[in-house]
């Protein structure tokens, strides 16, 4: 799997980590980009219907260079 930045925003960096048969964006990041609670986000994701059953906790790269792990959802097109 590799990971992307897409985009800087508000100095925060999206992230999106891609296999050839899905693309996973980090849901940390873009609770900081929205300026929204992420540990109630993440009780939240848990609880839906539909992204419940596919959270998943990936890989990332940080701006760092560290891998670390994230809980992400699917990204779609």
């Amino acid at each position: 799997m590799n990971t992307t930045n897409v985009a800087i925003i508000n100095g925060i960096t999206l992230q999106v980590v891609a296999s050839e048969s899905e693309q996973l964006v980090a849901v940390k990041p873009v609770c900081e980009i929205l300026g929204v609670n992420y540990p109630s986000q993440f009780t939240k994701l848990k609880e839906h219907p539909v992204y419940g059953s596919v959270i998943v906790l990936s890989t990332t790269t940080g701006t760092d260079g560290k891998d670390r792990m994230q809980l992400s959802i699917p990204g779609f097109e």
